[in-house]
C-alpha cells in the first residue's frame, strides 16, 4: 500500500533535470575517479558562492577541507554507525567553513556513472572550531570501548531470551529508522508540492507538462482560466482536443508530433489561441521534450507567453504604414478611427477640431457601431476631452459617467 502510494505520488512529478535545476537542495554531480565536479545546480551556486562555470571547473578536493586521512576516518565511522551520509567541512567562495552532511549515490547521466551528492548545511547546530574533529575521534574510541564491552556481555549471556531481545531491538530500530526516513521524504515531497503548486497558481504564463499521449499532467492557472476552467487541476488528463477549438488544437498537436518523433524542441513559435469568450489571441511558444531513463521522449514541457497586445500593436502600425498612408484628409481619419475600433475593441473613436475660442469640439470623422460616425459638435467643458487638452492624455478605467455627469 505504501509503495503504491509512493509510486502514485512520484509519477506526477517532473524529471530529474527539472528537480536538479529547481529544487532548493544543494546538489553536485561528481566524477568518482577524479573528484571533478561535472555539474552543480542553482542551489549549489547560491550556497558555495561560486559561479556555475567556476564550480564545473573545480574538483571536490578544492571544496572539502579534510585531508585524505580524515576523509577515510569519517567514511569508516559512518560505516560503523550505519550512517548513509558523511560529515565533511566545505569551504565557500568567501573562505567561510561550513559543516555539511553529504549524501552520495551512484547516478547514471548520459551513459556515464557519476556520483549524485546532496549537501545539507548543519553548521548552525555544530561547533565549528578545529577541536571538533579531535572530540569526534574521542567519541569513536568510546564507541569502540562500549562495543567491545557489549560483545563481551553478549558472549556471557547464553539464554535464548537475550537473543530474542536483540532481534526485537534491531527490528524496532529498523522500523523507527524507516518511519523517520519516510517522514523526511513525505515532508520534502510536501514542501516541493506546495511550492510547485504555488508556482502554477501565481505565474502569468501558460505553462504545461504533458505525458506521452499529449495529455495534461500539470498546467498553470492562466491556461486554465483562458480555457474556461476554474482551476488548473480540472484540466489534468485532458488532451488539447478536449480543451481548444479544433483548428488551434490541430496546430498544437502537429508541432508536438515532431517533439515525440525526434526529440526536437519548438522555440519562439507564434501560435493563435481563443480564450473562454472566443476572442482570438496570440502566444509565443517554447516546447521541450522530457526524456525517460532510457532516453526516450516521455512527455512535453512548454511555456507560452501571451503576446496579443504586441501583435495588435504591430498590426496597427503595419496598417497605418500601408493602406492608411495612401489616404488623405477625411478618408484617412475615418479609416484610422475604424482601425482603432476593430483592433483595440473600442466602442467609438473620432477626430475632432477645436472651435469658438477652444470651447467647442467639432467632430470631423469617426467610427462607431461598425459604421462611420455622423459628424456632431459638443462643448468641451466637463468632458474627458477637457482633461486631454490640459494634460495631454487621460485614462479613466471605470466610473466615467460618474466623473462627468454632464457629458452625454
Amino acid at each position: 500500500m505504501c509503495l503504491g502510494y509512493a509510486n502514485a505520488v512520484f509519477a506526477q512529478f517532473p524529471s530529474f533535470e527539472q528537480i536538479f535545476e529547481q529544487q532548493g537542495v544543494v546538489m553536485l554531480l561528481i566524477e568518482p575517479e577524479s573528484g571533478r565536479i561535472v555539474d552543480a545546480n542553482p542551489a549549489a551556486v547560491a550556497f558555495y558562492g561560486h559561479s556555475r562555470e567556476r564550480l564545473r571547473g573545480m574538483a571536490i578536493q578544492q571544496i572539502n577541507t579534510l585531508s585524505s586521512e580524515q576523509v577515510a576516518e569519517e567514511r569508516a565511522l559512518a560505516a560503523k554507525q550505519g550512517r548513509n551520509y558523511f560529515i565533511f567541512r566545505h569551504r565557500l567562495a568567501d573562505g567561510e567553513i561550513r559543516s555539511v552532511e553529504v549524501y552520495s549515490h551512484p547516478f547514471a547521466v548520459d551513459g556515464r556513472s557519476l556520483l549524485l551528492s546532496l549537501i545539507h548545511d548543519i553548521t548552525p547546530g555544530r561547533n565549528l572550531e578545529q577541536g571538533i574533529w579531535h572530540y569526534q575521534k574521542r567519541l569513536e574510541e568510546l564507541v569502540e570501548i562500549q562495543s567491545a564491552e557489549a560483545i563481551a556481555r553478549e558472549q556471557q549471556l547464553r539464554h535464548w531470551l537475550t537473543a530474542t531481545l536483540v532481534v526485537l531491538s534491531l527490528l524496532t530500530l529498523a522500523l523507527a529508522l524507516a518511519m523517520y526516513r519516510r517522514r523526511r521524504v513525505e515532508a520534502r515531497l510536501h514542501r516541493f508540492s506546495r511550492d510547485f503548486h504555488a508556482f502554477l497558481d501565481q505565474t502569468t504564463d501558460f505553462i504545461y507538462f504533458k505525458d506521452a499521449q499529449s495529455r495534461i499532467r500539470f498546467c498553470s492557472q492562466p491556461l486554465a482560466r483562458i480555457t474556461g476552467h476554474c482551476n488548473w487541476r480540472e484540466m489534468i488528463g485532458k488532451h488539447d482536443r478536449d480543451i481548444f477549438p479544433a483548428d488551434t488544437a490541430r496546430v498544437y498537436e502537429e508541432e508536438e508530433q515532431g517533439i515525440f518523433a525526434g526529440g526536437q524542441s519548438v522555440l519562439n513559435k507564434v501560435n493563435p489561441y481563443y480564450d473562454a469568450d472566443g476572442h482570438l489571441g496570440y502566444v509565443q511558444t517554447n516546447k521541450w521534450p522530457l526524456f525517460d531513463a532510457q532516453g526516450g521522449v516521455c512527455g512535453v514541457f512548454g511555456i507560452s507567453r501571451d503576446i496579443t497586445e504586441q501583435r495588435l500593436f504591430e498590426h496597427t502600425l503595419s496598417a497605418m504604414n500601408g493602406d492608411l498612408a495612401r489616404l488623405t484628409s477625411a478618408e484617412f481619419f475615418r479609416a484610422a478611427c475604424r482601425l482603432l475600433c476593430e483592433t483595440l475593441g473600442t466602442d467609438i473613436a473620432f477626430v475632432g477640431q477645436l472651435e469658438d475660442g477652444q470651447e467647442q469640439i467639432q467632430v470631423i470623422e469617426g467610427w462607431a457601431d461598425n459604421q462611420p460616425l455622423t459628424p456632431f459638435s459638443y462643448l468641451l467643458a466637463d468632458t474627458p476631452c477637457a482633461d486631454v487638452m490640459k494634460k495631454g492624455t487621460a485614462c479613466y478605467p471605470e466610473n466615467v459617467q460618474a466623473l462627468f455627469p454632464g457629458d452625454h
